[in-house]
């Protein structure tokens, strides 16, 4: 008789390339160092390439230097924060490695965040400067006066162009509004005018691996942001995870689609320091909109792209890929929110790129999960792939969080390794509820087959309870989604006196296509159990996302439309 198998035996590991380690013999550096010695080895190589503006290794190494000698004589100590707020950008990266060399902490911030936002992030952090660009300078000196916020530096769009590009910038930016006029206050100096002011002199690695690196802030979908502590450990130890998971793709030689935003902890890590912990070339995009991706991929040909769904969604609609050749991509990785089986197989039928999803977390660094990179033999299309080196997994019974269930069986996913957070800033009881005996609990209901492959079902708190039932609202979008004329769709649960809750979607039609309430209810009837129906339908033209393409089902529950099945326009 067959001896069950369970999580302890790991069995992911049979589904591992032969090249791919079970344990990493990991460099225990803190990344400003492993940069420095890329620069040493290779300072002639690309390192940045943003609008045609090239910067090699050498120089990124030397601007870094510049930007922390700054920061030392502007008072800025170890264990101090300090706010990054741009995109994807050469100062970006340049703070960022600048920051952790000192001793700093990063606090990661969107700027399409708020006032209010930005304010809550700046206290919370209790940072001490802010970085940022000149379109977003005028609210830097507001929130100032309502945070302990001291010092400002401002760059520009247009702090690194080649010259002709550099010329109209000059002449077009405001009238296009690249670029905007900074009222005159204290402290505060433009980007090019503090690395005037600093020579290119070592300011020492002053951070060790357990010190804290980064602040990264959780959406705020589902109540008060969060800042996740990561520490120099977490952010070195998972990019080397990261790089030993695509072993084909190899030191010094690859060109990264830095497509997704760096203040994200995906883009922070599979985009931004994956590249540079590999001595690549990476390809700047502070706008990810369909036609400057499939521009970058014509004009730049990237080899390896870290994307989120709506990224590969926007392209396969717009009219540019016809004209894209996009053979130069070894393999692009999705992340960030959920893939659909039919945007999958679309995008690699019309592009012949291969694509294989993973899964993480702001609070793991955030890479947990990933599909074995070795063709259809090994990837299973609708799995968040399978725990990567020095990660391991379980599937706890959802109420309890202690009892393993079997595999195949639905629970709570809990994973733990080196990439897991230090806690959330100031939370002790959020952080004890998240860390348990070394396990983080995602919150994801999920299953695990006898390969190791972890299929996600749901989140915890996103489960729908009606009439005494479990409705998983997952099982209901992908029927919706489906269906020929819907484009997206997404079910949550609104009070209802009799069930508790009921299920109402919201759904966003294909282009020029029309439908009715009942005409997808009916499609939803002949696919789903009657108790997971849904009773309402709502249209939109779009749906609210987060930065990484996650909808905000929050935002929609709370919104309380009353529309039953009217379009909403």
């Amino acid at each position: 008789m067959r001896q069950s198998i369970g999580y302890s035996d790991k069995p992911w590991l049979k589904s591992y390339r032969s090249d791919v380690p079970e344990h990493i013999d990991f460099e225990k550096l803190c990344l400003p160092d492993i940069l420095r010695e890329r620069a040493a080895e290779n300072p002639g190589s690309r390192a940045l390439l943003y609008q045609g503006y090239v910067m090699n290794y050498g120089q990124l190494q030397k601007e870094i230097e510049r930007f922390s000698l700054f920061l030392r004589n502007s008072g800025v100590r170890k264990g101090q924060a300090v706010a990054l707020l741009l995109p994807n950008c050469i100062p970006f990266v340049v703070s960022y490695y600048a920051v952790l060399r000192i001793g700093g902490i990063v606090v990661m911030n969107n700027p399409l965040y708020t006032d209010r936002e930005l304010e809550y992030q700046l206290n919370d952090s209790e940072a001490c400067a802010l970085i940022t660009l000149d379109l977003f300078g005028n609210r830097g000196i507001q929130l100032r006066r309502r945070t302990g916020i001291r010092s400002i530096v401002i760059a520009s769009l247009g702090d690194y162009l080649p010259l002709p590009k550099k010329l109209l910038f000059h002449i077009f930016a405001r009238r296009k509004k690249l670029s905007a006029p900074v009222d005159r206050a204290k402290d505060l100096v433009y980007w090019k005018k503090c690395l005037r002011r600093s020579a290119a002199a070592p300011t020492g690695e002053l951070s060790n691996l357990e010190d804290l690196a980064v602040y990264a802030y959780t959406g705020g979908t589902t109540g008060i942001p969060k800042g996740v502590e990561l520490t120099h450990a977490n952010l070195s130890l998972q990019v080397q995870q990261c790089a030993a998971w695509f072993p084909q793709f190899k030191r010094g030689r690859e060109i990264m689609m830095g497509a997704l935003p760096y203040f994200h902890a995906f883009g922070m890590t599979t985009a931004m320091n994956l590249s540079l912990y590999k001595g690549w070339c990476q390809i700047l995009v502070p706008r990810p909109k369909a036609e400057h991706l499939l521009e970058a991929i014509r004009t730049y040909r990237p080899s390896f792209a870290p994307l989120v769904p709506a990224m590969l969604a926007g392209m396969l609609k717009h009219p540019d890929l016809r004209k894209t050749d996009m053979s130069c991509l070894k393999g692009a990785f999705s992340g960030g929110a959920p893939l659909s089986g039919s945007l999958l197989r679309d995008f690699e039928e019309k592009t012949g790129v291969m694509i294989v999803e993973g899964y993480g977390m702001t609070e793991t660094s955030p890479v947990t999960l990933i599909n074995p990179f070795d063709g259809e033999s090994r990837r299973k299309p609708g799995s968040v792939g399978i725990p990567i080196s020095d990660t391991r997994c379980r599937i706890v019974d959802s109420e309890t969080g202690g009892t393993d269930v079997p595999l195949g069986k639905r629970g709570e996913l809990i994973v733990a390794g080196p990439q897991i957070m230090k806690g959330y800033k100031g939370r002790p009881e959020e952080t004890a509820g998240m860390l348990r005996d070394g396990w983080c609990y995602t919150g994801d209901i999920a299953v695990m087959d006898d390969d190791g492959y972890v299929f996600l079902v749901d989140r915890k708190r996103d489960l729908i309870i009606s009439g005494g039932y479990n409705i998983y609202p997952a099982e209901i979008e992908e029927v919706l989604n489906s269906h020929p004329k819907v484009s997206e769709s997404c079910a949550v649960g609104i009070p209802d006196e009799l069930k508790g809750e009921k299920v109402k979607v919201f759904v966003v039609l294909g282009e020029r296509e029309s439908a009715t309430a009942e005409e997808l209810l009916d499609y939803c009837r002949t696919q789903l159990a009657a108790y997971k129906c849904p009773a309402l339908v709502e249209f939109r033209r779009e749906l609210p996302k987060s930065i990484v393409g996650k909808p905000l089902r929050r935002e929609l529950r709370d919104s309380g439309a009353k529309q039953d099945g009217k379009r909403n326009f």
